[in-house]
């Protein structure tokens, strides 16, 4: 397995991680639905939290994601005028 290959697979598996907690996501919106028709505000306080930190975290991911890959296409594309 090249380089290129070994970081294009570590791209996708971070893509499917903000996949997952996009769907964690979702669930935490049926659960806060839930407590807030048995009128638990201390759950629905901790789930919006929670969403918070998801939200956050996968920002971070998708920009880490979006700015390496565009240095690695920039490199890639360096060497291959340097190797002409």
């Amino acid at each position: 397995m090249g380089r290129d290959d070994f970081l294009s697979n570590r791209f996708d598996r971070l893509r499917h991680i903000v996949f997952l907690r996009k769907m964690k996501l979702e669930n935490l919106e049926k659960q806060a639905i839930h407590w807030f028709e048995n009128g638990n505000l201390a759950k629905i306080e901790e789930l919006m939290k929670r969403r918070e930190t998801i939200l956050a975290s996968n920002e971070r991911l998708t920009s880490f994601i979006a700015k390496w890959e565009k240095e690695d296409a920039v490199l890639a594309s360096n060497q291959l005028f340097t190797t002409i």
